[in-house]
């Protein structure tokens, strides 16, 4: 049984729903998390996400932009 359906009729729709999904897979306090999940310890997941966000925030990929 279906929760909820998604109706994408356009590759523009597509394209949101990807971009939603790599933004929260990319999140930096998501990536934290799951090196938590993965058994790092808190000190060193909060250092490597630490750097990965600084790459985030400087790469600027998957940040939010008015749709246009």
């Amino acid at each position: 049984m279906l929760n909820f359906i998604v109706l994408l009729t356009t590759p523009r729709d597509y394209m949101r729903l990807f971009k939603a999904y790599f933004q929260h897979r990319f999140n930096p306090l998501h990536v934290y998390c799951r090196l938590c999940d993965c058994g790092l310890s808190s000190r060193i997941a909060i250092r490597v996400s630490a750097a990965y966000e600084r790459f985030y925030r400087v790469c600027g990929v998957f940040t939010r932009r008015s749709d246009s």
